[in-house]
């Protein structure tokens, strides 16, 4: 209570509110996904009863009531009416905070359809448009972050139609919901709330999370993402085939083995660190493939690294011009390959960029394992196993 009253006698107007008590409302969030807020809420709403406060007790009422657990809200909202009615001197925002209709929902995306932004707004008790936006990266797989609070559709359409290689879409707000939801369902997965590994910006989107979740979920339900699913796995094998007649047909077979053995592992990054659609690629995309995944996942000699600069170029041409890309896109992701190669080939070599799976594998590789020799894999995984950790590769 002492916090909500510094934080809330600060607050100049209705935004200012809604962010405090969004920030505040953390506390009532599940720590992760089998685990309990850092406070119940009820044990909140009866220290607000009893504070001499009127700032104090009506902001955290008005907060509750309006994100807090949903089972806890219509207590809050009768606390701050009998707050009001009792003469307490209540903040003008209170009684509007959270309160909001939905008006407008766009997709912002790049040219590639990998970057990508859900912007929704909604007009409120105050009579102002203000508006939610989250990245939705197909990048990240839809993973839903870098929360705002800001202006109406229309002024973050026509900034963001300014930038080149970018599209404004407007979608249904039952569509919206849909993306929103999937995009924070999986958030949680990969960085529970607490979650000691999430970065600065990520526990920036925390304090927004209250007021995300309670503008999402006025949105009207029956949506469907408007992404759609990944390509299917069997037509990807069949282009696979075709790409490799086409290009490799006349090849040597182990020319042809090789080229095949870069798609996969294109496929397989997508996969695991993207949406997998391995017929998408962006230099964004590209950059993480050659610099990042191929240094940290495969283990790779000069010759693997030449059969790359050899294959993925073709591949990008192969699958933009079957999606149709424009010319000038397609461009700038081959361009963006020959840009990287270089990196990948330094961080290649550097132990330091790699999984520790893969420093194993490279160092079996360099002793000479017979990885069809079982009884030899686990000697050689009991010695390294039994070596200090600062003598390991």
């Amino acid at each position: 209570m002492r916090d909500a009253a510094e934080n809330f006698r600060d607050c100049d107007d209705l935004t200012d509110a809604e962010m405090t008590a969004s920030a505040m409302l953390s506390m009532f969030r599940p720590q992760g996904l089998d685990e309990e807020p850092l406070m119940d809420a009820s044990r909140a709403l009866a220290a607000a009863r009893r504070c001499s406060d009127p700032t104090a007790a009506a902001g955290v009422a008005a907060a509750l009531g309006a994100y807090g657990p949903p089972g806890q809200r219509g207590r809050a909202r009768n606390l701050l009416a009998e707050l009001a009615a009792g003469g307490a001197a209540v903040p003008e925002w209170a009684g509007m905070l959270g309160d909001v209709v939905p008006r407008r929902a766009l997709l912002l995306a790049d040219a590639w359809g990998d970057d990508r932004a859900l912007w929704i707004d909604y007009v409120r008790g105050d009579g102002e448009v203000w508006g939610i936006g989250m990245q939705v990266n197909a990048w990240e797989g839809g993973l839903a972050r870098s929360f705002l609070y800001g202006p109406a559709t229309e002024d973050v359409a026509t900034a963001v139609e300014a930038v080149p290689h970018s599209s404004v879409s407007e979608i249904s707000l039952a569509d919206a919901r849909a993306v929103a939801l999937e995009g924070l369902e999986w958030r949680d997965c990969a960085w529970p709330p607490g979650d000691d590994e999430a970065g600065d910006e990520d526990r920036d989107d925390e304090k927004m999370r209250a007021l995300i979740d309670q503008r999402v979920g006025l949105l009207p339900e029956g949506g469907a993402s408007p992404f759609g699913d990944p390509p299917d796995p069997d037509d990807i094998d069949d282009l696979f085939e075709v790409f490799l007649d086409e290009h490799f047909a006349a090849a040597p077979e182990m020319v042809r083995d090789g080229a095949g053995w870069v798609v996969d592992n294109a496929c397989r990054f997508v996969d695991g660190w993207c949406d997998m659609d391995p017929l998408r690629w962006s230099p964004l995309r590209v950059a993480m493939l050659l610099v990042a995944w191929i240094p940290a996942e495969v283990v790779c000699d000069d010759e693997s690294l030449d059969m790359v600069e050899s294959v993925f170029p073709k591949w990008l041409r192969f699958v933009g011009e079957w999606r149709g890309l424009d010319e000038e896109l397609l461009e700038m992701n081959v361009t963006k390959a020959r840009e990287s190669f270089l990196e990948m080939r330094a961080n290649a070599a550097d132990p330091s960029k790699r999984s520790a799976t893969t420093n194993i594998l490279a160092g079996m590789i360099a002793d000479g394992v017979d990885f069809g020799d079982e009884a030899e894999v686990q000697s050689w995984i009991d010695a390294y196993d039994a070596h200090p950790v600062p003598a390991r590769r």
